[in-house]
């Protein structure tokens, strides 16, 4: 009988600059311990922004991956945050959800939940894969600071 392969997936969060001297941030947290993951296995990150140093209207934001470690299974956009002429759902590529976007006419709350992204784990994943937040250069605009 074989050991069954234990993996484990690391959530890196990716600090989004702004203009000025302070900067707001994006980040990934598991929704439940992430230590020891087995193929097949589905992870669950909240999404969430701190923009307590400085006010936000909003803009986008992706979340990159490694496809061949997990595959993309769905994601939820905290409805709170805007409605949709104000928001926007990413745009779906392998290892990439492009331009997740929030907003608000009247500045996003400093820190909140975006949303919810679900992974399965896939049989090719090492020993450590990333999910990461990073600035977007897509239709969804970088996030917008005020103040």
């Amino acid at each position: 009988m074989h050991a069954k392969c234990i993996r484990w997936v690391a959530a890196v969060a990716f600090v989004l600059t702004a203009m000025t001297t302070n900067a707001g941030s994006i980040s990934l947290i598991p929704t439940s311990a992430i230590t020891n993951v087995a193929t097949g296995d589905v992870v669950s990150f909240d999404v969430v922004m701190d923009f307590s140093d400085e006010l936000t209207l909003g803009g986008g934001f992706d979340v990159v991956f490694d496809s061949q470690s997990v595959q993309f299974e769905s994601f939820y956009r905290n409805p709170d945050l805007g409605v949709p002429e104000f928001g926007r759902d990413p745009d779906i590529f392998e290892g990439l959800l492009e331009s997740w976007a929030v907003a608000d006419p009247f500045i996003l709350p400093a820190v909140a939940t975006i949303g919810n992204i679900v992974f399965t784990v896939l049989p090719g994943m090492g020993q450590s894969t990333a999910i990461a937040t990073q600035a977007t250069n897509g239709v969804g605009g970088p996030l917008d600071q005020c103040g």
